[in-house]
């Protein structure tokens, strides 16, 4: 009875301190969602193993679900991928390891789980970072024409606003609130010739 008041006692303060820290994470459903995106894909890749495969045993699932947190986990602090693809993302890489390291040959299934995770976190790194192609053609008569008869037809305010843009931090937003509103306001207003979308948790 004391253990379980200790741990309801240290829970509630783990809970206030998390509440006190998520001040500044940004928006408090995108920080939720991501938390529990990192640890969805784990579970549900044991699940998988357990329900479609029969050589997973007990090794090889815990195995695959620290594998999976674990690179989750550097996913999140160290690439800039939106959460909503951890869950899939997890679900392969624990889907891939657990599989690889319940084979009766623990060395070669490890070594196949490692090459196969590594390889799937790498081609989600390198899909982020890839550098667009750049835009270097010349414009066609058609193109041209267009622009022109698109310039004639703005007003003054119209064309300042064709050299200014809006930054948008892409987490979730009350249409109420008064940052949507200010963002909406900028957009309507000045008319900018377009939006930069990123990503920050600050």
């Amino acid at each position: 009875m004391k253990l379980s008041r200790w741990l309801t006692a240290f829970w509630g303060i783990l809970l206030i301190g998390i509440a006190v820290l998520a001040r500044g994470w940004g928006s408090v459903f995108t920080t939720g969602l991501t938390i529990a995106s990192l640890v969805y894909g784990p579970m549900l890749g044991a699940f998988l193993l357990g329900v479609l495969t029969k050589p997973a045993n007990q090794r090889g699932v815990r195995a695959g679900m620290a594998l999976s947190l674990a690179f989750m986990l550097l996913i999140n602090f160290m690439t800039s991928i939106a959460w909503t693809w951890y869950v899939l993302m997890g679900t392969a890489i624990c889907l891939t390891a657990g599989y690889a390291l319940s084979l009766r040959a623990p060395t070669k299934g490890f070594v196949a789980g490692l090459v196969l995770c590594t390889s799937l976190v790498g081609a989600f790194g390198f899909a982020e970072t890839a550098p667009y192609a750049r835009f270097d053609r010349q414009l066609t008569k058609k193109e041209v024409e267009w622009v022109r008869q698109t310039l004639c037809k703005m007003t003054l305010d119209e064309k300042i606003g064709q050299m200014s843009t809006v930054d948008i931090n892409v987490v979730f937003m009350n249409r109420e609130s008064d940052e949507y509103k200010q963002i909406r306001d900028r957009i309507l207003d000045n008319k900018p010739s377009g939006l930069i979308l990123s990503r920050s948790q600050g």
